[in-house]
C-alpha cells in the first residue's frame, strides 16, 4: 500500500503555436520547451538522489505514473523520462489522460509501491487530488486547492499516510529548482509580491 503520493505537473510547454522537442530533440507540439527539459532534469536529481547528487527532502519514488496518450512522446511522460532513466524504472501509462479520477485515485492508494509519483496535466491533477481525498481519509482535505494555477509548473502536491492512524495529510510545496521558480504565499499558490 502506498504511503506517499507525489503529484507534479509536466514541465513547461510551448506557447503561441511554437513546438517543443521530444527526447531526441525532434520538434513536436506535445514536447517540452528547453526550460521544461531543465525542470525534468532537475526533478531527476531531486527525486533520484545518490551519493554524488546529495540528498533530498522528497522521497525517492518507487512507481512513476503518467497518462497514456495516442502519441508516444507527450509532456508528462517526457517530464518523468530523465528520472525513470536514472532510477532504471519504467513509467506506468495504464490510464488515459481523461480517465475517471476516482479510478486513478484508487489505483494510486492501492499501489504496492511505498512512494508513487504522478505526473499529469494540471487541471486533471486537481480532480485526482480531490478523488484521493474522497477515497482516503485526508485529515486536512480542505487544504487541497480547487485549481492548479495555469502559470505554475513548479509545484509538488504531497500526500503522506500516517500508518498508525491510517489518515493522510496534504501539503503543497514549491519545487524551487530553477531560476525564476516562484515561492507561494498561501494555500492557492499565489506568488509572493516582489521585495
Amino acid at each position: 500500500m502506498a504511503q506517499c503520493l507525489l503529484m507534479i505537473r509536466h514541465g513547461e510547454k510551448p506557447t503561441n503555436g511554437d513546438s517543443g522537442v521530444d527526447a531526441e530533440g525532434r520538434a513536436t507540439p506535445s514536447g517540452l520547451t528547453p526550460r521544461g527539459w531543465q525542470r525534468a532534469g532537475a526533478l531527476a536529481v531531486v527525486l533520484g538522489p545518490n551519493s554524488s547528487t546529495g540528498h533530498s527532502a522528497l522521497p525517492r519514488p518507487a512507481a512513476l505514473v503518467a497518462p497514456a496518450y495516442p502519441e508516444p512522446a507527450h509532456r508528462p511522460y517526457l517530464t518523468l523520462l530523465p528520472l525513470a532513466q536514472l532510477l532504471g524504472r519504467s513509467i506506468e501509462t495504464r490510464y488515459a489522460v481523461d480517465a475517471d479520477p476516482a479510478q486513478i485515485a484508487a489505483s494510486l492508494l492501492a499501489s504496492d509501491a511505498a512512494v508513487v509519483l504522478l505526473c499529469w496535466e494540471h487541471r486533471r491533477l486537481v480532480d485526482i487530488a480531490h478523488a484521493v481525498a474522497a477515497r482516503g481519509r485526508v485529515a486536512n482535505a480542505d487544504d487541497i486547492p480547487r485549481v492548479w494555477p495555469d502559470h505554475r509548473f513548479d509545484l509538488v502536491w504531497r500526500f503522506d499516510l500516517d500508518v498508525a492512524t491510517r489518515a493522510w495529510t496534504f501539503v503543497a510545496l514549491d519545487q524551487r529548482l530553477l531560476a525564476g521558480d516562484q515561492i507561494s504565499d498561501g494555500p492557492n499558490h499565489e506568488p509572493r509580491p516582489a521585495e
